[in-house]
């Protein structure tokens, strides 16, 4: 019969085939007594891999009765871990609470589900996501939900709710250990079918704990940031609503929380992120605070140490350096009190001052930070009452989203024109290894180094402030590899970089999408160079950048300082891993030189590499120096200046500004690609861990002591508050110097005491026996150490409210893109019609069942660009110059169709007034697409743009 596809219970370890499933989950309660007798008496087959070892090479008794008890061992142990009750006072389960100290323990109850048919995109609003039960199409399978742990590989599963979009679990309920505060759990809805997570979500122990803090400041107001006596607080669990995502790595950390490392999906429209569904729980901490913080504490377990991750590495950095921003903004603060931009701040500022240097006496200078502390304190306390927390950080993270989008949009204040430059390389000889003097696979790889003939650093730095383009040289195009000595290219290619601007840059005569198909030559655009105006002598002040714009002019084309680089590179076997040079040389043509001239061609020879000579070569047979033979062309830009040509040379520029950026951050990553390189990352690996995990508990340090005062935690946020308000009534009563006194007085005491002790003890050998014996922490140094990794770090609310804010600031910085987006679209593209619709698709696997849809609805961005329908994936594959997913030619035979029968009796109500047919000529022949539109205004200019364009005559 051959093998099946089994399954097995992780409950009750009960095994079945695919077809029994369904009957076990009926008859059979999964966990139960009877499921454990009925996997006793069954008589399936349980053939395995240690049962077939012991059959070959049976294992002693003394050995199995060791096994064994060992097994029974760890059993125990489990046990009467998860039978630990908090709230008992008994001295035997102190004892035991001692050996194993947790920091608490979490619950959760998986009540609902709820699976698309489709993922939604990440910056969906969480209303159409949950409202999606009844407007969204579900996908109907075999669920059940896993919830694991980063603490440990124990997991737990609920039941397999079969044959459901909608599976409801019956609010199972799933306890497990909390052993720190940075335990992650994590939730996956499984498909039984294929034992495949079609959704997570994943939250932390941290996160919990903040939304049960803030549940307890909106019930009870103020009296939730009054300290309570330390007892274990009965916490009701919170009701939760959450996405599941998918597109993410199946892990933890960043692997969650980095959208940049999210595995790449066969499914296209599954993007990192994507709202798969969402899943109602009710989840709730309870710390564990009667152990922790009693009479005799026990300290809480640290939080282990992070494997190393580069990712997290930078995480780290980013970290410190906000906190020194926020340092910063202290001293910002002062500037602007005393810098009288607002006067009546200034002014009152400067009255206090003058007022407390007058009255204030000096013996009581040590109350004097109080004055700042308590009210800085109590204004912290304000803010977090009004939800300042999570504000700040969808704020930052929408500030950081809206940043990177602004400064990818460039707004010149003056026009820079853009010429073209023509590359061709037709051939080469005496191309050979210069270590080995052998020939190999030999290419040529095109470049433009905008500061090839500027040799002065500081220059460079300057020019590359100014014009952001110049940060890095830009890959024009690259030749196919032969292995001769004395190669003819017959095959020249874009580069991806020249490839996007052809495609942002529709109407521009040759980069037209219409003359991609078949390219002869390759065109690489040029800007012409900008400088800055002239200023006359006088005392500089720092500018904002519309101040800087306005002080740039058009430089001259001949004064420019970039060249045209051929790069002559091997590409096999040898070079590669023999540690040979890659690259045999280059041949740098100054792009002045070519606009003077108009063009240049010849042979030229291959010099060093980074090379600012131009040495002709000769035809001579007998010359035996490596050569190329280049033709290069120059076309000025228009001399007409145009909406279209101004915004082509916005569009041209910000793709090269976008190339410089990505080539700057991988010239300072952290690995390269040699042997050498891996060789030695994998020599210090471990210094580069610990050098992470110091500079991660540097921060962590840091951002612990600042959420202890800023009432991330309310209750021990006041208790600091009320202790500092008694230190400034102590020092405001007993004048400082006498405070100093004593305390230095008591140190000397407190020495004498324990030397004193020390003489008078009953025999050296009692004596060395108690300095032998380990002291004791006290148990005021516990209560502060547990106190301080009970609270959250940034990077633990960061991670508390990321999706939430991840989504608000996707939402505004589409805000932005879609301006600039309309602009290019009617400036440039003169686009008759654009905007999204849902494109109809086959199903894969579809079949000719007539009783299921065989296609589903895809969300695309269509635009209408004279006499062509172009759709793309997505309105950001459009803004990235990714190619069209499918184009039709509106000529000849073209138009708007009507729906087949069997087309309207697959519609809905709803979607049938929105949808449109249309036909007209595809890649592969006559095609026809149906389109869901937005509304029916959309559907009316689509129209409209289809029979305009379809009756436009050649």
């Amino acid at each position: 019969m051959g093998w099946k596809h089994s399954f097995q219970c992780e409950a009750c370890n009960v095994g079945c085939c695919k077809d029994c499933q369904l009957q076990i989950d009926l008859q059979i309660p999964c966990g139960s007594n009877d499921a454990k007798d009925a996997l006793k008496e069954s008589l399936q087959n349980r053939i395995t891999v240690d049962k077939v070892l012991s059959t070959i090479a049976p294992i002693d008794a003394e050995h199995e009765r060791r096994l064994a008890s060992v097994k029974q061992q760890r059993i125990t142990l489990d046990d009467r871990r998860r039978s630990l009750d908090y709230d008992s006072d008994s001295d035997s389960e102190i004892e035991q609470k001692q050996q194993i100290p947790v920091a608490g323990k979490f619950e959760v109850r998986i009540n609902r589900a709820c699976i698309f048919q489709r993922a939604l995109s990440l910056e969906t609003n969480q209303q159409t996501i949950f409202d999606g039960t009844y407007t969204l199409p579900l996908r109907s399978a075999d669920y059940y939900v896993r919830v694991s742990s980063n603490a440990g590989s124990d997991t737990r599963r609920t039941e397999t709710v079969q044959s459901s979009g909608r599976p409801k679990f019956s609010s199972q309920e799933v306890v497990m250990d909390m052993p720190h505060y940075g335990v992650e759990y994590r939730i996956d809805v499984i498909d039984a079918s294929t034992e495949k997570s079609v959704g997570t979500t994943l939250f932390t122990a941290q996160s919990l704990v903040q939304m049960q803090q803030d549940r307890r400041i909106e019930e009870l107001g103020l009296n939730a940031f009054i300290p309570v006596p330390l007892k274990d607080r009965p916490e009701k669990p919170l009701k939760l609503k959450l996405e599941l995502r998918s597109g993410l790595k199946p892990g933890f950390g960043t692997d969650y929380f980095i959208p940049s490392k999210a595995r790449k999906s066969k499914d296209a429209d599954i993007k990192p992120g994507s709202v798969s569904g969402w899943i109602a729980l009710e989840a709730c901490v309870h710390e564990n605070i009667r152990e922790l913080f009693g009479s005799a504490p026990v300290e809480c377990p640290a939080r282990p140490p992070d494997s190393l991750d580069f990712e997290m590495f930078s995480v780290h950095i980013g970290r410190i350096s906000a906190v020194i921003k926020d340092i910063g903004r202290i001293g910002d603060g002062y500037s602007y009190m005393v810098s009288w931009k607002n006067p009546f701040v200034t002014l009152f500022s400067l009255i206090i001052l003058i007022n407390g240097a007058i009255t204030f006496d000096a013996e009581y200078i040590g109350s004097l930070p109080f004055y700042f502390i308590v009210p800085g304190m109590i204004y912290v306390l304000y803010l977090r009452m009004s939800g300042y927390t999570k504000k700040r950080f969808i704020l930052r993270e929408t500030q950081a989203q809206i940043k990177l989008e602004k400064e990818a949009t460039l707004n010149y204040s003056i026009h820079r024109p853009m010429g073209r430059i023509e590359v061709e390389v037709f051939k080469g000889k005496n191309l050979r290894s210069r270590e080995l003097g052998l020939p190999g696979s030999v290419g040529c790889e095109i470049l433009w180094d905008p500061l090839r003939y500027c040799r002065n650093e500081e220059t460079k730095k300057e020019l590359s402030a100014k014009d952001q383009i110049l940060k890095a040289h830009h890959e024009v195009a690259s030749t196919n590899y032969i292995y001769n000595a004395n190669p003819v290219w017959n095959n020249i290619s874009e580069s991806a970089e020249l490839k996007r601007i052809r495609q942002l840059l529709p109407s521009q005569g040759s980069f037209s999408t219409a003359a991609q198909e078949k390219q002869e030559v390759i065109q690489f655009p040029i800007l012409q160079p900008i400088c800055e105006k002239p200023q006359p002598p006088q005392k500089t002040k720092k500018k904002n950048k519309i101040e800087e714009e306005k002080d740039m002019q058009l430089g001259s084309w001949s004064e420019s300082k970039d060249a045209l680089v051929v790069q002559v590179c091997f590409k096999d076997v040898i070079n590669r891993y023999a540690n040979l040079e890659r690259v045999l040389g280059e041949v740098a043509i100054p792009v002045s030189k070519l606009i003077e001239n108009g063009e240049i061609s010849g042979w030229f020879q291959v010099l060093e590499a980074g090379t600012t000579r131009v040495i002709r070569g000769s035809e001579d047979p007998g010359d035996e120096m490596p050569q190329v033979y280049i033709r290069l062309n120059w076309k000025a830009p228009e001399v007409k200046i145009s909406d279209a040509e101004r915004e082509a040379s916005i569009v041209a520029a910000e793709e090269l500004v976008r190339t410089a950026a990505i080539a700057s951050i991988k010239k300072v990553g952290w690995i390269g690609s040699s042997i050498n390189t891996i060789n030695s990352v994998r020599g210090v690996g471990d210094s580069i861990q610990s050098v992470q995990n110091i500079i991660g508990k540097v921060a962590d340090t840091l951002e612990t002591i600042r959420n202890l005062i800023n009432f991330t935690h309310p209750q021990k946020s006041t208790l600091i508050l009320m202790i500092l308000i008694f230190l400034s009534l102590l020092l405001m009563i007993i004048p400082t110097r006498v405070l100093v006194l004593l305390g230095v007085t008591g140190q000397y005491v407190a020495t004498g005491v324990t030397e004193l002790s020390k003489s008078r003890a009953v025999s050296n050998k009692e004596h060395d026996a108690k300095s032998e014996t380990s002291p004791k922490s006290s148990p005021f140094a516990i209560w502060m150490a547990n106190a301080m990794k009970s609270i959250p770090t940034d990077e633990d609310l960061r991670r508390a409210f990321f999706w939430e804010s991840r989504r608000v600031a996707v939402q505004e910085a589409n805000k932005v893109a879609t301006q600039k987006r309309v602009r290019r679209l009617e400036r440039l593209w003169k686009a008759h019609w654009y905007s999204q619709v849902e494109l109809r698709v086959a199903s894969k696997g579809s079949s000719s069942n007539t009783t299921t849809k065989s296609w589903h609805w895809k969300c695309s961005f269509a635009v209408i660009h004279g006499r062509r329908l172009l759709l793309w994936e997505s309105e950001s594959d459009f803004d990235e110059g990714h190619p069209p997913l499918q184009r039709i030619f509106l000529s000849g035979h073209a138009g708007i169709a009507s729906l087949s029968p069997l087309e309207i009796r697959d519609l809905t109500g709803v979607e049938l007034p929105l949808v449109v047919t249309i036909f007209g000529r595809g890649s592969v022949g006559q095609e026809k697409i149906t389109l869901l539109l937005p509304s029916s205004e959309a559907k009316e200019g689509l129209e409209d743009a289809v029979i305009s364009a379809s009756l436009k005559k050649e």
